[in-house]
């Protein structure tokens, strides 16, 4: 017998996957969309178009596409907030001048296999104080 909570909690989880699966579609989408028309032709003000429309920073924008080239769709993973990828993809830069960023998503993937995910702000320190650490 299957009991309502059972349906709910796996109802919940399909949704979450399906905003998640959403989400990194849109970030795709959105980076496909800029690297194929630079050729084609010219959008006038388009990082200001993406500002308004969806109401997004720039700097949200350059995540967004960072994120998309920094993560394959199997590295999605739905037990990882996006505040995480998100942390992790702003320091990409900082963490490959010391040869790490590959080593800390491989990290983190193994930790959400075993569903300890750090806080985000614990995860902005740790990753800050990485590379401080290797900067003195």
């Amino acid at each position: 017998m299957i009991s309502g909570n059972d349906d709910l909690g796996s109802h919940e989880q399909l949704q979450e996957e399906n905003r998640r699966n959403c989400y990194d579609d849109g970030c795709r989408l959105l980076r496909l969309f800029n690297e194929q028309i630079k050729n084609e032709f010219v959008i006038t003000n388009y990082r200001q178009a993406l500002q308004r429309d969806f109401g997004l920073t720039n700097g949200y924008i350059r995540v967004i596409f960072d994120f998309s080239r920094f993560f394959d769709r199997h590295e999605v993973l739905p037990n990882i907030p996006m505040s995480i990828y998100f942390e992790l993809t702003i320091k990409k830069k900082k963490l490959d001048r010391i040869a790490r960023f590959e080593d800390e998503k491989n990290k983190l993937l193994e930790l959400a296999k075993t569903d300890v995910i750090p806080q985000r702000e614990y995860y902005r320190q740790k990753l800050a104080d990485m590379v401080e650490r290797v900067k003195r």
